[in-house]
Parts: C-alpha cells; structure tokens; sequence
C-alpha cells in the first residue's frame, strides 16, 4: 500500500511538472534526468542490500508513467486549446525536489519489501504474520 500511494503522489507531482513544461513547450523526455536519477537509485539501494535490478524495474517504470501521463496530459491540453497555466511550480527549484523525496521515500518501502521471499510480498501486511491495525 506504501509504495501504491507513494506512486499516486509521484504522479500528483508529475502533473505540475507537465503543466510546467506545457507552459514553457518544453519536451516530455528529459533522458539526462533520468540517467541521472536512475543511477541516485542505484547508489542509495546499494547502501540498502537492494539488486540494481529492481531498482532499475522499479524506478524505470515510474519514469515511464510519469512520461505516459505528461503525454496523455499534453494530448488533453492539445484538444482543449489550453493555454498557459498559471501558478505552476517551479521546476528545478521546487517540483524536482519533491519527486527526489518522494523516490527516497519509495527506496525505502522498496527496502523493506526486498527483504520477504516473493510469495510474502504479494499477501501484503499480514505476510509478516502479525496482524497490524492498517
């Protein structure tokens, strides 16, 4: 459920970020950013006992539905004739550091899920075999 929710609100941020990006017709893919943030990961996971791997899995398919839903946004916005959004964020000095937070916070309920053998993790919370009040 952490890393569900932990998605929903990277996907949140990704929708200022497109809005940033359709303010400025900047493009979708940005693939030094995601080199970069892919090898953060990597680096981070390593301290954690977690595979590249799934790291690379993971985090390579949050990249890619924050991609797919820019692009469905853009198509959206393309449509309505949208114009300028205002308010929006700034990218580099505020919607970035909130999606690196997020990814942090994502490595860690990764963490604790790389741990159990693959039929546990898929049960949820009650595979630890206490029952928890969530």
């Amino acid at each position: 459920r952490d890393l569900a929710r932990l998605a929903d609100l990277r996907l949140a941020v990704v929708t200022e970020v497109a809005r940033w990006k359709w303010n400025r017709q900047a493009p979708i893919e940005d693939l030094a950013r995601e080199a970069s943030l892919l090898a953060a990961q990597r680096e981070a996971a390593m301290e954690r006992g977690i595979p590249a791997s799934l790291v690379d899995a993971f985090f390579g398919a949050q990249i890619e539905a924050a991609k797919q839903l820019q692009r469905d946004l853009f198509a959206l916005w393309l449509d309505q004739g949208a114009g300028q959004f205002q308010g929006v964020a700034d990218l580099d000095g505020q919607l970035r550091p909130q999606i690196d937070a997020i990814n942090a916070r994502m490595l860690e309920a990764l963490g604790r899920w790389n741990g159990l053998p693959a039929d546990l993790r898929r049960l949820g919370p009650l595979s630890t075999g206490r029952i928890t009040g969530h």
